[in-house]
């Protein structure tokens, strides 16, 4: 155990592999995961640039039909 409380184990799961591939130093991970978590980060992203978007389209809608009231008047 390390002084600071962290206990180093081994695990298959990290560090280096030579059983499946001789030439990797590191075990990888499936990039699938992190694509999709991506992909759903930048689709959430649009979906909150179109509603300020629209938003804004409603105010500036809102304000000159307000202005043009007021010039009928």
């Amino acid at each position: 155990m390390e002084k600071n409380g962290c206990e180093i184990i081994k695990s298959s799961e990290i560090g280096p592999v030579t059983t499946n591939n001789p030439g990797a130093i590191y075990r990888s991970r499936p990039l699938s995961g992190i694509i999709q978590s991506a992909m759903s980060t930048m689709s959430i992203i649009k979906m909150l640039a179109v509603t300020v978007i629209l938003r804004h389209s409603v105010v500036c809608n809102r304000l000159q039909s307000i202005y043009i009231k007021k010039q009928k008047l």
